[in-house]
């Protein structure tokens, strides 16, 4: 039984070996494939070590997030409880791990007195003394505690390409168009008590709650997708409820994966209860069991187990919904007894709108199945698999109004993906109509309602379309973080910036634990010339994420914007995007008089990226005190359909264009005359 088993890809073998050693002089057993003995067979030799160590020390790394044997690996790891990853090399993590805390060590060198390094493997020992977790083989359906350990992959919503990215990893890490939030990574020791203050204090008789992902006690694990999809199935239910203040997933999935104290979850993410259960999912037939836990008494307050068929699990969402703001109701009026009637605490039952749902318990399970693979995120084949698990619920159901949100989103991935407008355009035109038909069949169903305004603005440039569906998701879920964040987007985007403020706000209290909603903040910020207040949220973005993409990108445009330039630069030069990086270092290299430079990386930007990051070079034209060749590049990118363009109101880059006819006739175009110029 090894200590550590160390995952890793052969082309990071270098680091690996560094690891290994330094592991090793903490007399620490090491099993990595540089140990096996001649005559030895690879696979079962690799698969004892790897299920009996007490750690699984998972190397990150650009190469490795693509390695199906290091995946299969991390997988194996998170199942028995025994993963404990780390980051050589600043990468996009696999969706599933992108919750799971993790170290940083990008740039450790192999210095053994290195505090960061001495700080990891403390934790290291202190994880591997924790007693161990049972693996998930030992899990039986009608186990009452035992089963696989929830899994911690994100089901995202949507994201978009700024200007026409290419890169495959890079399309999903970008939420500045949209803001409806893809998931966050907890990177670094402590990461998940950074931000326990921004939101207030539980109060008694508090309506909160969060829905902690629903472990899978299948005999199979590969029905993970299904459980998974049934708990996000239940919060979104339960967040129509406009009396009840529901966590957001992402924050919900870091903080229960986390700990397996109630307490300690719900103080993370300050909640008074806490929505917790096991599927167990046979053929046809599922067994639910959901518990209703009461953090602060740690007490059990409601628990229904449901056996049903698969046609009828969404009675049983939509009865557990009922059942939890039942229960929520009556231990609210007992905490504020003697209100009078009129001042009556009773809770409404969530009403979930049952066109929005199938009937046909195969169409739900292909909806699950297009989801989960939606939530890879590796690939434009797995975004094309989701596609096709779209079509077929809509086969089975054509009046389901999820499977065709859904089918609108993993279109709209595919349409910003493509660098040729040719291409794009159909995509995102059966986008449209997919969320058009979805908004018809179910006009009270928020998340096609917001996923239509998404596409209308970001894709087709179409403010005021687009401002009809963002208002109306607005008002028909006002407790969904995800809702939430991309309305004040919107809102921010198109002049609107107290309501931008003011949601924002509420989303940060919603989801503190999601670096993706700290980032859209700090976007918020500079919109609103706050750039101080900007800093400060994208700095708790990167505490949270230290990989994540564009955040570097609007620190330099903040520190731009406040004059210091070479702190400007540094971070453009630590962007991750290279369209983002290439443009900033341009217009801060023009402003500090480096002109060759700056010239040399809008040449780069061109050639690397043509026009499909016409936007970009819009910026950067403007910066140089070309207004004509700017406002070219910026008609040429609104006719081919850039969706940086979105930003054409709001980007401080471009504020030497706004008193030209140009210019103001470009915003009229795309609707941003929808409320006076506050700016």
């Amino acid at each position: 039984m090894p200590d550590i088993f160390l995952s890793y890809n052969r082309q990071d073998r270098p680091a690996a070996e560094r690891f290994a050693a330094a592991l090793e002089a903490r007399d620490l057993d090491v099993w990595w494939d540089a140990g096996l003995k001649v005559g030895e067979a690879y696979d079962e030799v690799t698969e004892e070590a790897l299920r009996s160590a007490r750690a699984v020390v998972v190397l990150w790394s650009p190469r490795s997030v693509t390695s199906r044997w290091v995946r299969a690996e991390a997988t194996v790891g998170l199942r028995q409880g025994t993963l404990f990853p780390v980051m050589i090399e600043a990468c996009e993590r696999p969706v599933m791990f992108e919750l799971t805390q993790t170290a940083d060590l990008t740039h450790w060198t192999g210095a053994r007195a290195d505090p960061v390094w001495r700080a990891f493997v403390a934790d290291l020992e202190a994880f591997m003394a924790a007693p161990r977790k049972p693996p998930a083989a030992a899990a039986r359906p009608d186990s009452a505690n035992g089963g696989k350990a929830a899994g911690s992959g994100a089901v995202p919503l949507m994201s978009a390409r700024p200007g026409g990215f290419r890169n495959q990893q890079a399309r999903r890490r970008f939420l500045i168009g949209g803001g409806l939030a893809a998931g966050a990574a907890i990177a670094g020791a402590g990461g998940l008590f950074l931000w326990q203050g921004r939101h207030p204090a539980v109060e008694e008789g508090s309506k909160s709650l969060a829905v902690l992902p629903f472990r899978n006690i299948s005999a199979n694990p590969d029905e993970d997708y299904f459980s998974e999809g049934l708990s996000a199935e239940l919060r979104a239910a339960l967040t129509r409820n406009p009396d009840l203040q529901v966590a957001a997933p992402t924050s919900s999935r870091s903080a229960g994966a986390a700990d397996a104290d109630v307490r300690a979850i719900a103080a993370r993410l300050g909640v008074a209860f806490l929505l917790q259960g096991t599927v167990a999912k046979a053929g046809k037939q599922v067994r639910v069991s959901a518990d209703l836990v009461d953090a602060r008494a740690g007490l059990t307050r409601w628990s229904q187990v449901y056996e049903r068929s698969l046609a009828d699990i969404f009675a049983v969402q939509s009865e557990i919904a009922a059942k939890v703001a039942d229960a929520l109701a009556a231990r609210i009026s007992e905490a504020v007894a003697g209100a009078t009637a009129s001042g009556s605490t009773r809770t409404t039952a969530a009403k979930p709108d049952a066109a929005s749902g199938s009937g046909n318990g195969d169409a739900f399970e292909d909806l699950l199945h297009g989801r989960a693979a939606y939530s890879l995120a590796a690939s434009e084949e797995t975004d094309r698999e989701a596609l096709m698990w779209f079509d077929r619920a809509i086969a089975k159901d054509p009046d389901y109004a999820a499977a065709h949100t859904w089918r609108a989103r993993a279109l709209s991935v595919l349409a910003a993906q493509s660098g040729d407008p040719a291409t794009m355009r159909p995509l995102r035109d059966d986008a449209i109509a997919a969320a058009t038909r979805a908004v018809q069949l179910a006009p009270d169903f928020a998340l096609a309602r917001s996923t239509l305004g998404w596409v209308l603005f970001n894709q087709a440039l179409d403010a005021r379309r687009a401002k009809v569906e963002f208002d109306r998701a607005r008002a028909l879920a006002p407790g969904d973080a995800d809702t939430l964040m991309a309305f004040a987007l919107f809102c921010a985007r198109t002049g609107r910036l107290d309501e931008a403020r003011r949601d924002m706000a509420r989303a940060l209290v919603l989801d503190p634990l999601n670096a993706s909603a700290f980032r859209i903040s700090g976007t918020i910020a500079i919109i609103a010339r706050d750039y101080e207040q900007a800093l400060g949220e994208l700095e708790r973005a990167l505490r949270l994420n230290p990989g994540m993409s564009i955040v570097n990108a609007f620190k330099g445009e903040a520190l731009f914007q406040l004059g210091r330039l070479p702190d400007a630069r540094a971070a453009y030069e630590a962007e991750p995007s290279p369209t983002f990086k290439l443009a900033g270092l341009a217009m801060t290299d023009w402003k500090m008089g480096n002109t060759t430079q700056a010239l040399a990386s809008l040449e780069a930007l061109r050639t690397q990226f043509g026009d499909s990051a016409l936007f970009q070079q819009g910026q950067i034209l403007a910066q140089f005190g070309e207004p004509d060749a700017a406002m070219d590049a910026l008609e040429r990118g609104y006719e081919q359909g850039d969706s940086g363009l979105a930003q054409l109101r709001s980007d401080s880059f471009l504020s030497p264009l706004h008193p030209l006819a140009r210019f103001q006739a470009l915003l009229s175009r795309i609707g941003f005359d929808l409320v006076p110029t506050t700016q």
